[in-house]
């Protein structure tokens, strides 16, 4: 994990740093509105820390020409990330102080102490994106998305299970597996409120979910975040790969839960569209954030549930120690 720390604070260093130091170019130009002169502008805003007006610098003031360069991508995409909340000192801190024990946990625990936007991440996201394919984007470039992968995955985790304190650890009172939706529109969370309905009706009767609703859950929508910024991480994993070594502990856990993610759904789990997460595929990363292995509980990937041929809905049914014990998605298998 320390290796981990190196890069994450290397890059996000390399992409937040820019004129300090140099002098002011601004004099080498005759009209201090070329694109040149106010890109040089928008750095110095990054300098100072004023995310909103370096981006408003770039994204209003230069040319459509001049934005569509890849350097001028990636110092946006930097904006973005301060933004974000992701400032050097704070990731440093909170690198530092991160459990590397359990995957989700430390990605989470990287954010402690942090202020976070998750939307402004997204969109740095979204601009290396842009860019262009895996095959299209430089190896740093690489790099830089998967961190933000990286990102994704803590900062969501972060903003929605560790809001009271920001100190790296999960709330008291939260949950993994259930999304809760108030149906009926009576402004409760209760037994009349069904969270995501599976297609299986055994499974809505035999096992319920937990009422009244945690302070703290995941949505489908945050789940898709985890999902996809996992999905970054793999679609770089070979840039990652080169930085931080094949053999280390963080790669290992990601391949393991990479694997484990396929036994259960039969199919690829390193999906970087939203749209393209299944209920299957969903499902599965609530296990893995449910798993003591891996995140937040501590139940065994390896139980699976009882099997339900032949019960009825009255049936008693013992679901101690197995991963969110809740609606299984049509189409689910465990190996």
């Amino acid at each position: 994990m320390k290796n981990l720390k190196i890069i994450l604070v290397g890059i996000l260093s390399a992409m937040l740093s820019t004129s300090c130091g140099q002098p002011n170019l601004l004099s080498d130009f005759a009209q201090t509105d070329s694109d040149e002169a106010l890109y040089i502008e928008a750095k110095k805003k990054i300098d100072d820390m004023a995310w909103d007006d370096a981006i408003a610098i770039i994204e209003n003031r230069l040319s459509a020409s001049f934005q569509a360069r890849a350097n001028v991508k990636e110092t946006l995409a930097g904006a973005y990330v301060g933004k974000c909340g992701l400032t050097f000192f704070e990731l440093v801190d909170g690198l530092s102080n991160a459990s590397p024990t359990k995957i989700f946990e430390y990605f989470m625990g990287v954010f402690k102490n942090m202020t976070l936007d998750p939307d402004s991440c997204e969109e740095a996201i979204s601009i290396i994106e842009s860019i262009g394919g895996v095959s299209e984007r430089t190896p740093d470039q690489n790099l830089f998305l998967a961190i933000l992968g990286v990102a994704r995955v803590g900062v969501t985790l972060s903003y929605k299970l560790d809001q009271e304190d920001h100190d790296g650890v999960a709330d008291s009172t939260f949950n993994v597996c259930h999304e809760y939706v108030d149906q009926d529109n009576d402004g409760d969370i209760d037994k009349d409120d069904i969270l995501t309905r599976w297609p299986d009706p055994i499974y809505q009767k035999l096992i319920q979910k937990p009422v009244p609703a945690p302070e703290h859950y995941l949505t489908d929508d945050d789940i898709k975040r985890v999902v996809t910024g996992f999905g970054l991480i793999m679609e770089n994993l070979a840039s990652l790969s080169e930085a931080i070594g094949e053999t280390s502990d963080t790669m290992g856990s990601l391949e393991g839960i990479k694997a484990e993610c396929e036994s259960k759904v039969g199919g690829a789990c390193d999906i970087t569209d939203p749209t393209a997460v299944t209920d299957q595929i969903a499902y599965a990363f609530r296990l893995l954030l449910d798993a003591s292995d891996w995140g937040f509980g501590t139940c065994d990937l390896s139980t699976a549930p009882p099997a339900f041929t032949g019960m009825e809905p009255d049936d008693s049914v013992d679901m101690t120690g197995i991963c969110c014990a809740t609606r299984v998605p049509e189409g689910f298998s465990w190996p």
